[in-house]
């Protein structure tokens, strides 16, 4: 890469998180929502999903989930209607010319057997790789929930999905249909078309719930969506009843591929290569949206519970048949579970502030508290007492829907 290029990219970054934080202070000025990217996204926006499918369960209700699939998302995006949108969010004067800079006068071509087409100008697309693309994206398509007040959107760039529920499966589609009309309104107008082969809708519902024998149709456009069993979200396998099956599949044929090769490999490394391995080829399968699908039973669970035992005991060239627990402390490994009760406890230390009764000043900070509450022995590193305390906490809190501070 170029000096010019990185001095270009660097520019670009140092503009992009400041006009980030710009927006967001102008968006909350003017009351204005939009879905801005944050890091590990996906295990929040997959917490937001299961608590909507999971409430229309809990109050036995069948849940529509449409899950859409835009055609070539980024590189449809009609310039003038981005920009208008940027003004209408507050981004006027210079930082808007600065946008209409970075958006004119694009050109591209082909390269094709040797030889290159002519250049073109581009009209239409956020340009692909930029650090600004998929935020200038998302502004496009913020106001797409506007179109229908009755549907619930997931926005998360050209990854979107819509969520009803209803006790009545037969008004659950009249009303579904009713306002995917108006949805299809909003497309046209932005010029964004769905792939359909890749759009279809699964009805969540309890496996005691049953549902007539029967395909019902649901389209956007007079075109017809396709109903499935399972989908994937985000990287997640999603299935009708929430028992998570397929994705727990997916990933444990993905994990034993990758157990065999640190199998394979092991007697030519040092034990730090192959951990480092460990954490590369199998660490994020079991660590990405773990809040969502391990928190499941157990025995649903037992493939991945040995292939992760099989793999540390390669890390640390123990016998085939020896225990894992001294292992795992040893090699300082999260098990399964303890990486689903990290998550947790994060994730509900990130809604509440950890106050210790006696020392109000004092607090835990969430990366700590993990720590403390995952390690093989926590009890040894804050007491047997306060551990229980804390336990005890986070379950009498979470029975009162984790509202208000945590006091220790």
């Amino acid at each position: 890469m170029s000096a010019e290029t990185e001095v270009a990219e660097i520019g670009e970054i140092l503009k992009g998180a400041v006009f980030l934080a710009e927006l967001k202070r102008r968006l909350l000025v003017e009351g204005f929502t939009v879905a801005i990217p944050e890091p590990d996204l996906g295990d929040d926006l997959w917490i937001v999903d299961l608590r909507a499918i999971a409430h229309a369960i809990d109050a036995n209700e069948f849940s529509l989930g449409i899950f859409f699939d835009l055609a070539k998302a980024f590189d449809t995006v009609d310039h003038t209607i981005l920009l208008k949108k940027l003004e209408n969010y507050g981004i006027r004067d210079t930082p808007l010319r600065w946008f209409y800079s970075y958006l004119d006068q694009r050109q591209q071509q082909v390269l094709c057997n040797g030889l290159f087409s002519k250049l073109r100008f581009v009209h239409y697309g956020v340009p692909q790789g930029s650090n600004l693309g998929p935020l200038l994206f998302l502004l496009y398509i913020n106001d797409l929930p506007n179109s229908s007040s009755l549907l619930h959107f997931i926005l998360f760039a050209d990854d979107t999905n819509v969520f009803y529920s209803h006790k009545s499966l037969d008004n659950l589609m009249d009303l579904v249909n009713s306002e995917l009309a108006a949805v299809a309104d909003w497309f046209r107008a932005n010029r964004l078309s769905l792939n359909l082969t890749k759009t279809n809708f699964i009805i969540f519902r309890s496996h005691r719930k049953p549902i007539p024998n029967q395909n019902f149709n649901i389209s956007i456009d007079n075109k017809p969506i396709l109903q499935v069993k399972s989908t994937k979200f985000l990287g997640v396998y999603v299935d009708e009843h929430l028992t998570w099956k397929e994705h727990i599949a997916h990933i444990s044929n993905k994990i034993a591929k990758n157990v065999g090769i640190l199998s394979r490999i092991s007697y030519l490394l040092p034990r730090n290569i192959i951990s480092n391995l460990y954490y590369s080829l199998i660490q994020p399968y079991l660590v990405y949206c773990n809040i969502v699908w391990a928190s499941n039973y157990q025995t649903r669970l037992t493939r991945l519970h040995i292939l992760q035992k099989r793999a540390v005991r390669i890390i640390a060239g123990a016998p085939y048949s020896s225990h894992t627990r001294q292992i795992f402390q040893d090699l300082r490994v999260l098990k399964i579970d303890q990486i689903n009760k990290s998550q947790i406890y994060v994730n509900l230390c990130s809604a509440l502030p950890i106050i210790y009764y006696h020392q109000p000043s004092k607090t835990i900070s969430p990366v700590c508290l993990m720590y403390m509450l995952t390690t093989p022995e926590p009890e040894m590193i804050i007491g047997q007492d306060l551990l229980e305390q804390i336990r005890v906490s986070f379950r009498l809190n979470a029975l009162a829907q984790l509202r208000g501070t945590v006091c220790l």
